[in-house]
């Protein structure tokens, strides 16, 4: 979501010609408006290339991991500190963190970046930017 913030700001010229159609469809002069207005209408695309980008990580993270070291440290800690001390420990976390998987954790947050780009207010306007995209699509 970063990167593409990054390609709708870029204000040196370097923009792609398939960037520059997209933001020649808003002709809005607040910036960040435009800005987005451009990501929610390739929301579609962002989506799927951060799901992409995401799992690539993610495998490439877990396959990083030595789960039978992992496994041999937790053993040697729970030597250390007692059973019933690293349980409790482990429930506190849990209780701590929402339990969830990183893809549905992944998807919330995306979710949820867009949803604040629809309700921001355009300055110019004053109105929020779901409302300027939908006149703009469907007048």
């Amino acid at each position: 979501m970063g990167e593409m913030h990054h390609l709708f700001s870029d204000t040196n010229g370097k923009t792609s010609p398939k960037i520059s159609a997209i933001m020649e469809k808003f002709s809005c002069q607040e910036a960040s408006t435009k800005q987005n207005l451009c990501l929610i209408s390739t929301a579609d695309f962002i989506f799927e290339q951060s799901l992409l980008d995401f799992l690539a990580e993610k495998n490439s993270l877990f396959s990083s991991v030595d789960t039978i070291e992992l496994q041999q440290t937790e053993n040697k800690i729970r030597e250390y500190i007692g059973k019933e001390k690293m349980d409790a420990f482990q429930n506190i976390l849990l209780r701590r963190f929402l339990p969830c998987s990183p893809l549905q954790l992944f998807s919330q947050t995306i979710t949820s970046e867009l949803v604040k780009r629809f309700l921001t207010r355009d300055l110019e306007t004053d109105q929020e930017v779901f409302r300027l995209f939908l006149n703009h699509f469907h007048p």
